[in-house]
């Protein structure tokens, strides 16, 4: 049995544990200062499952890594915002953390799970020293009861023989076993936020699935765990995501619950993403939809909408002034000037 870590008081379901309002980071450059994300708001609750989608270069990662203190400082820059992360009767600005308590949090209170877990992972390690180090670290456990906690976690995370592959190098893994060894880490300080970044974007669709259900499974529904899943994929999104934040250009162009953003998108570039995602019933002959025009130039501070130049609603107001997010529905926000369904401007 996994025990908890021993600070960690498990919020209530739907409990907010985030709340991230207006983060602003910005890279330096040399060719000028680099606007990736331009006012970040957002909540998590806990047990729930956010899904965040974009293309590459929307601020998707940029935004969740800033929140950890994943950016290297320089050449990042926080420039303003606030992240407030509540654990039982405790409440921190991650923004505002020195690098020793951020250091705590990470791991501890939010996880985080990479893209590439070969690079993540160290090589010259036993996969099992790298989770018991993590276990060790937040959980405060010593080697003998920390080791039998790793073996029990490469169990739930469906490695086969943990006692064997407790033993074993990064490079005998599979790309998919190496996931699951990150989701392992993740979980190893029992955080009640675990954070992946395109976690399954270089695995195959049989092994994407298998990862999905095991996050699903082991860690939303066995420990309440709130996921945040960064993704380029609205298809993966829809299997596990409860909520979903559409970015672009450093902004959350539309947000809600994920089936009424699949099924009522209102901003015109989550309705062009939805288009591009190939039919099942498709005869092979029809021609994918595809979004005209390129990603926003972030050198420019983006005072006005920046998908106007590749959308076919734009009009004057587009270009001088930039949309907040308004309500069109029940926790369904969109930050566009245009009414899309009634084709004109929104009133």
């Amino acid at each position: 049995m996994i025990t908890p870590i021993t600070p960690r008081q498990t919020a209530r379901a739907g409990e907010l544990i985030l709340d991230v309002v207006d983060l602003r980071v910005s890279f330096d450059s040399p060719d000028g200062m680099v606007h990736a994300v331009n006012g970040i708001s957002f909540e998590l609750r806990s047990g729930e499952s956010l899904g965040v989608v974009g293309e590459s270069g929307s601020g998707k990662s940029v935004t969740m890594m800033s929140l950890v203190g994943l950016l290297a400082s320089p050449p990042a820059s926080i420039d303003g915002g606030t992240a407030i992360l509540r654990d039982g009767d405790t409440a921190i600005d991650l923004l505002a953390a020195g690098r020793s308590e951020i250091r705590r949090i990470r791991g501890g209170r939010v996880g985080f799970v990479f893209q590439d877990p070969l690079s993540a992972l160290n090589p010259t390690m036993r996969v099992g020293e790298q989770i018991a180090e993590s276990v060790r670290k937040h959980r405060g456990l010593e080697d003998d009861e920390a080791e039998a906690e790793t073996i029990e976690l490469l169990r739930a995370v469906g490695i086969a023989d943990p006692e064997r592959r407790y033993r074993s190098f990064p490079h005998e893994f599979s790309g998919g076993m190496r996931q699951r060894v990150m989701i392992a880490i993740a979980m190893a300080g029992d955080p009640p936020i675990v954070i992946f970044d395109e976690p399954t974007t270089a695995l195959d669709v049989t092994v994407q699935a298998q990862i999905v259900e095991l996050v699903k499974t082991r860690l939303k529904q066995e420990r309440g765990t709130a996921i945040v899943w960064i993704t380029h994929d609205l298809a993966v999104v829809a299997g596990i995501a409860d909520r979903v934040a559409v970015m672009y250009g450093g902004t959350i162009v539309e947000s809600g619950p994920v089936d009424e953003i699949y099924e009522n998108p209102q901003h015109p570039y989550t309705r062009g993403l939805l288009e591009a995602i190939p039919s099942a019933d498709s005869d092979g002959t029809t021609r994918l939809a595809s979004i005209e025009g390129s990603p926003p130039d972030l050198l420019v501070e983006p005072n006005f909408c920046p998908f106007q130049p590749r959308c076919r609603h734009a009009f004057d107001r587009c270009i001088d002034e930039r949309p907040l997010l308004r309500e069109v529905g029940e926790e369904h926000l969109i930050a566009c000037h245009f009414d899309i369904d009634r084709g004109e401007p929104a009133r």
